[in-house]
């Protein structure tokens, strides 16, 4: 799995990575240089865009990290949202993801993520969006519509967001 946005779930092929950036108003413009990835083995790695080579600083992580500003945020397991500094020091859990919820319009239901869940995270302007949908399996008829949820870098508050 590889991804710097999000990534798909676990035990499905890799993705493209695509490059998570920003600059927070109280932290030095010089970290908006950053992506935040997941690596093949499943390890938060950090690099500076124009750097071929990352660096790991979390092993063993499922989804969506997302720089925001010194701090990298990331899902360690479907069940919470951590954050870690670009060094890795100072790990720490920001929250549960109870409120995420995915509908699967092939069995009319909401439900929470889980394994054949995408999650993606992106800063934007204070906060962290995040996008969640339930991957289509085969035979599936229908197309699962996205959820959007907000995570407030002040409150550490997850709350579900329309688009």
């Amino acid at each position: 799995m590889s991804s710097s946005t999000g990534s798909s779930a676990k035990n499905l092929p890799s993705e493209s990575s695509s490059s998570a950036t920003l600059a927070s108003s109280n932290v030095s413009s010089d970290n908006s240089d950053w992506t935040a990835y997941i690596d093949d083995e499943h390890n938060l790695c950090i690099k500076k865009k124009d750097d071929a080579n990352g660096n790991v600083i979390v092993k063993d992580v499922d989804e969506a990290p997302c720089v925001a500003g010194e701090w990298v945020y990331y899902l360690p397991n479907l069940d919470e949202i951590d954050k870690v500094k670009l060094d890795g020091s100072q790990k720490a859990k920001v929250c549960s993801t109870d409120a995420f919820q995915v509908y699967n319009a092939n069995l009319n239901i909401y439900h929470e993520i889980n394994g054949s869940t995408s999650v993606t995270a992106e800063y934007k302007d204070g906060y962290i969006l995040y996008t969640c949908f339930q991957l289509q399996e085969e035979g599936d008829q229908k197309s699962n519509p996205p959820s959007y949820y907000k995570l407030d870098l002040n409150q550490n508050t997850l709350t579900p967001v329309e688009n």
